[in-house]
C-alpha cells in the first residue's frame, strides 16, 4: 500500500482548524498560547483528537496514541461483507484470488477458496457443468485509468444467508463478467455448488477458459441473487437470479445495440444442488431500444472496455463544471431489472408463496414464485431507464414503482430524467414529474442502483416520499447561476412539498440521503452533500424533511488542496450508527478526478450538528456492519490505489486494501500514548513556546518549532 503522511491539525474551541501540517514536516505549526484540539490522521484510518495546551511552561501534553481504534488494517480485498456462525460474526472478503473467511478480532483466515483454480478442485461432474468458469475477473474488463477505485464495482457483494440449515450463513456469489453463482459453505469453506450458465461457460471449447479482453464480456448476473426460502421442501434455502447471454460466436464488434441477439432469463436455483427448478425466459423485443432519444442508459451492459465521462471546469469561483463530454460507445446490450419478491406467508408447510417482479423494458412481469409461471404482464406508459424502486407511495398497502425514464438520451452526458411512480395495484401512473436536470452519473454503465431518487418515509406513517434534484443551472439555461435545487415530493399524489437552492460547482446535486429527526417534529431530515467554490470545498446541508429549512449547514476544506489539472468530486454519501456526541455520522468520500491529485478522503459529520467528528485519508469508499455484537457498527475502509499496469500480461494489477475501525457507543479521547509532546520555552526567540518529542525508549529527543 502506498504509503502518505499523517495530517495534523489544530483547531479551536469552535472547531476551526488554525494551522494544519504533515508528519514527518519541516514547516513549523505557528499558533499563540492556548488551548487547541489536536486532530491527527494516517492513511486509511480514522481520525484522532486529543485537547492540548500551549504556554510557554513546559508541560507533558497527551499526543496520539497509535492504532487505537483501529481492530485491523491493510486486509487486501475487493468487496467486504459480515457472516453470522451462531453467535459469533465473522467477515467473508473477496478478492483478486477468491473468497476468505476472516476471524473478525485479528483478520486471520478461517478459510480460503482459491477461484484461480476451481475447475481443478471440483469433482468432474461439478466442473464440466462450467468449463469456461473465469477468475479474476477483470481479464475481460480494462480498469479505467480516470477512475481506479471504481473498479471494484465490476464484482458483486456476497449475499449472505444460512442455505443449508447449520445456523452459519453460506455465501452466494454471482459477477458482473460472466453468468453464474456460486455457494460456499460458511462454516467450512467447502464448495457447495457452481451453478454455470452463461454460453461462455458453458462452452466445451477450450477458447472458453482463455477468453482475453478484446473478445469481451458474453454473459452476467443482472442485480444482486436473491435468497427466497425454501421454495421446493427439500430443507435448503434456494437462489432466485436474472441472467444476461450472447451467443460465443456473435460479432460483438458490428452492431451497437445487440439487445435483439441476447437471451435473457430468470431462474429459481436450488440451494441443494445448484440445478434449475424453473427458468422463465424473457422476449428479447422488451429489450430493443424503439426510441433512440428515450434509450434507457442506467440498463446499457457495455461488452468491450467503456469509456467513461470526465468533466471539464470553466474556471472561476463560482463555476459549474460542463457535463458535455463523450460518456460511453461500444457494444451494449440493454438488461432487464433485477428480480422483485413480495413474500406471501407460507404454503405447503415449508414451502414460501409469492410473487417475482421483474421490469424488462416497459414490461412489468409477475410469476409465481413456486412455479414460474406467468401471473402478469402488463406495459407501463413510460419505459424506466435505470433499476426501480418498490415501496408503498400511496398508503394502499401495495407497494408502487418508482423510476426514472431517460429523456433525450445519445452519445453525449446531456439526457435529461423524467420522475415517475407506477401503481401495480392499480395498473396506472400516478404520477410523473419532470426534471430539470441531467440523468444522475455513475462510475458504472449499469449500476445496481441509482444515485436518486430517494424513496423514504419520512414521515414515519408508513406512506413513502420521493427526494430528488429538481433543477440544474445548465439544464435550465442559467449558465452562470451557481444554484441547483433538491425537493420533495408526496409519494400518493406527486405535489412539492418543498423546494430548497443549493450552491454547487457541479451541474446539479447529485449526493443526497436522510437521517434521523433531529428537531423532534416527527419528520426525518434530508442531507446533501455538494463542492463549492473555486478550491472545491465540501459543504454538507442538513435540511427539514418538513418544510426544507437549514437546520445546519457545516463546510470543511479539502486537504491537500486540488490542483487546478485535477478536480475533486463526491464519490458517495452514507452512514456510520457510531458517534460520540449519540447522532449517528453522515460520511461523504471526496476522491480525485485523476490518477494523481488529492489523498482520496472520507469524512464524517455529526447527524446532529454538523460538527466533523472523524476522516479517514486515502480511503476510497466504506461500507458498515456489527462484528462484536455490542450494538454499535464498525466502520470498513476500502482504499484502492492508482493504477498499476502489468504490461508483460496487458492487464492493470488490482490492489485495493480494507480497514477495519471499530465502532463506539461514545467516542473517547486518547489516553494511552506512546509518544509524549512537551510545550517548551521559546527556544528560537520567535515569541511562541516550542515543542520537544521524545521517543518511546527515552534515546532520542526531537525539538520542534511551533
Amino acid at each position: 500500500m502506498s504509503q502518505a503522511p499523517a495530517v495534523v491539525e489544530l483547531l479551536d474551541e469552535s472547531g476551526e482548524a488554525v494551522a494544519t501540517t504533515t508528519l514527518p514536516s519541516l514547516v513549523p505549526m505557528r499558533v499563540p498560547p492556548g488551548e487547541y484540539l489536536m486532530r491527527v490522521a494516517r492513511p486509511n484510518q480514522l481520525s484522532e483528537t486529543v485537547r492540548v495546551e500551549f504556554d510557554e511552561r513546559s508541560t507533558p501534553t497527551p499526543y496520539l496514541a497509535d492504532d487505537e481504534l483501529i481492530q485491523w488494517k491493510d486486509v487486501p480485498g475487493e468487496r467486504i461483507a459480515g457472516i453470522r456462525d451462531g453467535e459469533r460474526h465473522d467477515v467473508v472478503v473477496v478478492d483478486g484470488v477468491g473468497l476468505r473467511r476472516l476471524n473478525s478480532e485479528t483478520a486471520e483466515t478461517v478459510w480460503e477458496v482459491d477461484l484461480t483454480r476451481l475447475l481443478e478442485t471440483l469433482s468432474f461432474d461439478d466442473s464440466s457443468s462450467a468449463p469456461g468458469f473465469l477468475w479474476p475477473w477483470w481479464q475481460v474488463r480494462r480498469r479505467n485509468a480516470y477512475a481506479p477505485d471504481t473498479w471494484q464495482e465490476q464484482i458483486m457483494s456476497p449475499v449472505l444467508a444460512d442455505i443449508n440449515g447449520d445456523d452459519t450463513e453460506d455465501v452466494v456469489l454471482g459477477c458482473a463478467h460472466q453468468a453464474w453463482l456460486l455457494a460456499v459453505d460458511g462454516k467450512s469453506g467447502r464448495i457447495m455448488w457452481l451453478a454455470g450458465r452463461g454460453a461462455d461457460v458453458v462452452a466445451t471449447s477450450e477458447a472458453g477458459k482463455h477468453q482475453s479482453r478484446a473478445e469481451g464480456m458474453r454473459s452476467r448476473v443482472v442485480g444482486l441473487p436473491e435468497c427466497v426460502g425454501d421454495v421446493d421442501g427439500d430443507g435448503a434455502v434456494d437462489v432466485l437470479a436474472v441472467f444476461v447471454s450472447i451467443d460465443t460466436k456473435l460479432d460483438i464488434f458490428s452492431n451497437l445495440d445487440l439487445s435483439k441477439s441476447a437471451e435473457y432469463w430468470v431462474e429459481l436455483v436450488s440451494g441443494a444442488r445448484g440445478s434449475t427448478l424453473w427458468h422463465y425466459s424473457i422476449n428479447p423485443k422488451c429489450l430493443e431500444s424503439t426510441n433512440k432519444s428515450n434509450s434507457p442508459l442506467g440498463f446499457r451492459w457495455y461488452l468491450l472496455s467503456e469509456l467513461r465521462s470526465k468533466s471539464n471546469s470553466s474556471g472561476g469561483d463560482p463555476y459549474i463544471r460542463d457535463p458535455s463530454a463523450i460518456e460511453f460507445a461500444s457494444s451494449y446490450v440493454h438488461l432487464p431489472d433485477g428480480p422483485h419478491v413480495e413474500h406471501h406467508g407460507v404454503e405447503n408447510g415449508a414451502s414460501p408463496g409469492g410473487v417475482v417482479r421483474l421490469i424488462a423494458g416497459d414490461s412489468v412481469i409477475a410469476l409465481n414464485l413456486q412455479d414460474g409461471d406467468v401471473i402478469g404482464d402488463e406495459a407501463m406508459t413510460h419505459r424506466p431507464g435505470g433499476p426501480a424502486i418498490y415501496a408503498d407511495c400511496d398508503g394502499d398497502g401495495e407497494v408502487e414503482v418508482v423510476y426514472l425514464e431517460t429523456v433525450g438520451a445519445g452519445l453525449y452526458a446531456t439526457a435529461g430524467a423524467k420522475l415517475v411512480v407506477w401503481s401495480l395495484a392499480q395498473n396506472k401512473e400516478l404520477w410523473t414529474h419532470s426534471l430539470d436536470t441531467y440523468w444522475p452519473h455513475s462510475a458504472t454503465p449499469a449500476p445496481d442502483r441509482l444515485k436518486w431518487p430517494l424513496v423514504v418515509d419520512l414521515d414515519q406513517d408508513g406512506v413513502s416520499e420521493v427526494v430528488a434534484p429538481l433543477e440544474s443551472p445548465k439544464m435550465i439555461g442559467k449558465q452562470s447561476s451557481p444554484y441547483a435545487s433538491v425537493a420533495v415530493f408526496e409519494g400518493a399524489s406527486g405535489a412539492k412539498r418543498w423546494q430548497r437552492l443549493i450552491p454547487t460547482v457541479d451541474m446539479q446535486v447529485n449526493h443526497l440521503t436522510t437521517g434521523p429527526d433531529i428537531d423532534g417534529d416527527g419528520v426525518n431530515e434530508v442531507y446533501v452533500a455538494t463542492l463549492w467554490g473555486s478550491r472545491m470545498d465540501l459543504y454538507v446541508d442538513c435540511l427539514s424533511g418538513a418544510d426544507g429549512h437549514t437546520l445546519w449547514r457545516t463546510s470543511r476544506r479539502i486537504w491537500p488542496l486540488p490542483r487546478m489539472s485535477c478536480e475533486a468530486y463526491i464519490a458517495e454519501i452514507g452512514w456510520w450508527n457510531s458517534g460520540g456526541d449519540g447522532w449517528p455520522q453522515c460520511y461523504v468520500s471526496v476522491r480525485s478526478g485523476d490518477t494523481i491529485g488529492i489523498q482520496p478522503t472520507i469524512y464524517f459529520f455529526s447527524a446532529g450538528t454538523g460538527e466533523l467528528r472523524d476522516f479517514a485519508l486515502l480511503a476510497t469508499s466504506a461500507t458498515t456492519f456489527d462484528i462484536n455484537g455490542d450494538g454499535a457498527d464498525e466502520l470498513f475502509t476500502y482504499y484502492s490505489p492508482p493504477i498499476v499496469w502489468d504490461f508483460r500480461n496487458r492487464n492493470s494489477v488490482i490492489i485495493g486494501h480494507w480497514t477495519c475501525n471499530l465502532g463506539l457507543a461514545a467516542k473517547r479521547f486518547v489516553e494511552n500514548v506512546r509518544a509524549t509532546l512537551h510545550v517548551s520555552s521559546d527556544l528560537d526567540d520567535d515569541g511562541v513556546g516550542d515543542l520537544i518529542s521524545i521517543s518511546d525508549d527515552g534515546k532520542s529527543v526531537r525539538a520542534i518549532s511551533a
